[in-house]
């Protein structure tokens, strides 16, 4: 065998085949099986760290109200009620559920002292940005903070609107009540009772328009009671004190032919108040008597399909009786959907309590505890009286 033969047959057998058109394509399939079983893995990953940063952020809040509190020796009302401007000063006469929210409150808390500084938080109302350039461009800040993270409005967090009209928006509100008929006691003057308790002058949640609520009032326990929650709504405004509440329940006739609400079992027992006839102590879910369809709440509320609305068909019933070119209700949200209790996280609703810690709350738990959960001073049952 000469050299020319033997370099000939080392150079064909140690040259390299090229992929055929059907290798290339077998590869291209499986790299894209891998990434299509790969992708949802990663967007779990992603959402679990946006969950979590939510949560810190209602944590933050539940700490700045705590602050507050330690300041002015009261939570922060959900909005202050202040003069309709006529003139004739802060008198309950005139009061309206018009002036700044919850939030802007606790801005000195939040390292936002110069923010604060730009509002009369405790008697003006967002309707001065009308006259105040100052105010004006305080209620359009972006607060980072104020907003989910999964939010579709994280990118601006303004509410869509003309630029002259910009408001910024936020996904935390408080919990005012259980029911819109109770939420109504905090804005309707001169009203007096609800379902489960014809003497009630006040609503029966934490925080709610014009709300005193102290620590130490709240006798069903700090970590027992929600103070905020999380919605999907796009219209509701961080400084806009009408845009600040929301119920837990829905109302009869809301889209359920009869929902969970209370019933007044007498002081001579453990508890005061206990869920509508069918509840028994320590029964909840599947071990209730209460149809299914009946156990409804804003927690799995299909807000496409009915919205959410108090028993007169309104929204809000604290919008409704907010006025002025700010403080109302957004014109933009006139002909849109409105969201109460909600979120952007698949199956659970971030809460925050009154002791400052965080819930994530199932979208299927069940109504009564989710109502007893709201209450601040209904005596939620905890063992089977004697």
């Amino acid at each position: 065998m000469t050299f020319k033969t033997v370099t000939r047959n080392y150079i064909r057998n140690s040259s390299r085949r090229a992929f055929t058109l059907v290798e290339l394509l077998v590869v291209i399939a499986i790299l894209a099986i891998l990434i299509g079983l790969m992708l949802p893995a990663i967007q779990n990953v992603r959402e679990a760290a946006r969950r979590m940063q939510c949560t810190n952020q209602l944590r933050q809040l539940g700490v700045a109200s705590h602050s507050y509190h330690d300041t002015q020796k009261k939570l922060p009302p959900s909005c202050h009620k202040v003069s309709s401007g006529d003139g004739s000063g802060q008198t309950e006469d005139n009061l309206q559920p018009i002036g700044y929210s919850w939030m802007v409150d606790i801005l000195p808390f939040m390292e936002e002292t110069a923010l604060y500084d730009q509002f009369d938080a405790k008697q003006g109302s967002p309707n001065d940005a009308d006259s105040d350039e100052e105010v004006r461009e305080g209620i359009s800040r972006r607060m980072k903070g104020f907003i989910c993270p999964s939010s579709s409005h994280q990118p601006t967090g303004l509410m869509d609107s003309d630029d002259e009209d910009k408001q910024g928006i936020t996904n935390y509100v408080t919990m005012g009540a259980t029911h819109a008929e109770s939420l109504k006691l905090a804005v309707e003057k001169g009203s007096k009772g609800c379902n489960y308790d014809q003497s009630a002058t006040k609503p029966d949640g934490a925080l709610y328009p014009g709300s005193k609520t102290t620590l130490e009032s709240i006798k069903d326990g700090t970590a027992n009671t929600i103070y905020t929650c999380e919605t999907t709504d796009e219209f509701r405004r961080w400084a806009v004190g009408a845009d600040a509440s929301v119920v837990a329940l829905p109302t009869s006739g809301s889209g359920a032919s009869k929902t969970i609400n209370f019933i007044n079992k007498g002081e001579g027992q453990n508890f005061k108040y206990a869920a509508i006839t069918g509840y028994e102590i320590g029964k909840f879910n599947d071990e209730t008597t209460i149809k299914k369809e009946n156990r409804i709440s804003y927690l799995s509320w299909k807000y496409d399909d009915t919205e959410y609305s108090s028993s007169n068909g309104y929204v809000d019933v604290v919008s409704e009786k907010a006025t002025g070119s700010i403080a109302g209700a957004p014109t933009e949200a006139s002909d849109q959907v409105r969201k109460g209790v909600s979120s952007y996280h698949n199956g659970v609703i971030v809460h925050g309590l009154c002791d400052a810690s965080v819930m994530n709350i199932s979208s299927e738990a069940d109504p009564q505890i989710y109502m007893f959960m709201t209450t601040a001073n209904a005596g939620d049952p905890s063992e089977k009286p004697e």
